[in-house]
């Protein structure tokens, strides 16, 4: 469910570049390309964190704490949102 969003974001996205790129302005293109990296960066972390958790769930990764800045946790996360 975590990555449905965000992939069905992305493919929306490419689908209305593909269909629609000879009616669209160049700004128009490269604002597309943009947030489709974004969207595509955004659904790799959340991958990534989602492999790590599954890791971690089966023992595979050993916990190990450590000092953390929350600020840079908070704006990864709205910057996902």
């Amino acid at each position: 469910h975590d990555l449905r969003s965000p992939l069905s974001a992305f493919m929306s996205l490419s689908r209305e570049l593909s269909e629609n790129i000879e009616d669209l302005s160049k700004e128009q293109i490269s604002e597309f390309a943009r947030t489709m990296k974004e969207s595509s960066e955004n659904v790799y972390d959340l991958l990534e964190n989602l492999l790590k958790w599954s890791q971690f769930q089966r023992g595979i990764i050993e916990f190990t704490p450590e000092n953390t800045f929350f600020n840079f946790i908070i704006d990864s996360n709205i910057n996902i949102i």
